[in-house]
């Protein structure tokens, strides 16, 4: 397309866009990918220069045929790959919310279904040998930012990447699968996942109480982990009822 003297057609700017969605499935991230396109085409165009310099007929071709189209071509090409990045990743994000939809659907409806818990766990690159504890959160009815903004707060909170656990809403609560490390102690997993729930309190992230299930594998595990959590919370909200209710029969005494 250089030098036929026009901008590259979509059909040409295809490889770019599936260069892209393949450097997205290896796991570079868009702006060093961006900066090694900066790099290379300020090497073509130092080959160019030097190539004329040697040649007066490449010269002349270089300033008149190729010249006028070269930055637009180098931009062109970067917007196509830079598309191919994103659609990949959105196509990737709707891919994962769907595996975790049907993650969330297993444990709840089809505990006893092992094999499709471990094959939705590798999907997701979660360890499905390794126990996991469920921290059950009260969501306020106003929860800040919405729910589509509180996993990234919880996990920019607790320092963890939002894939390193599982997450699923289930009336007005968000459950939280923490993994539990190879190797621990029973006592020393517990003392871990509980300093990563009391994070949560200490960051004022405007949350309602959270409670901590004990650690365990499977479906079944995992689900009794998280209705551990959630019974935690229900008996502090009735202890909490008592104590107000002791403490106006004592004022009005």
């Amino acid at each position: 397309s250089l030098l036929a003297g026009r901008p590259p057609s979509a059909a040409e700017l295809e490889p770019f866009a599936d260069f892209g969605r393949r450097r997205l499935r290896q796991g570079f991230d868009l702006p060093s990918l961006l900066h090694a396109i900066r790099i290379a085409s300020i090497e073509l165009w130092s080959v160019l220069i030097a190539r004329a310099r040697r040649s007066r007929s490449v010269r002349d071709e270089l300033l008149l045929q190729v010249s006028p189209f070269l930055l637009q071509h180098f931009d062109l090409t970067s917007q196509a790959i830079t598309r191919g990045y994103v659609e990949e990743g959105q196509q990737r994000a709707r891919w994962r919310e769907q595996l975790k939809d049907e993650l969330g659907s297993l444990l709840f409806s089809r505990p006893e279904d092992l094999a499709g818990f471990r094959e939705l766990l590798r999907a997701l690159d979660l360890d499905a040998a390794a126990p996991y504890a469920a921290l059950a959160i009260r969501l306020p009815d106003q929860a800040p930012g919405g729910p589509d903004e509180t996993l990234p707060r919880i996990a920019r909170a607790l320092g963890l990447p939002e894939t390193a656990f599982f997450s699923r809403l289930r009336h007005g609560h968000l459950l939280l699968w923490l993994r539990a490390e190879a190797g621990e102690l029973l006592i020393e997993q517990e003392q871990r996942l509980a300093s990563l729930a009391a994070k949560l309190g200490e960051k004022n992230l405007g949350l309602g109480p959270a409670a901590l299930g004990l650690p365990a594998s499977g479906p079944g595990g995992w689900r009794e982990s998280a209705e551990q959590a959630l019974q935690a919370l229900e008996l502090g909200r009735h202890l909490r009822s008592e104590e107000r209710r002791v403490g106006k029969e004592c004022r009005s005494r």
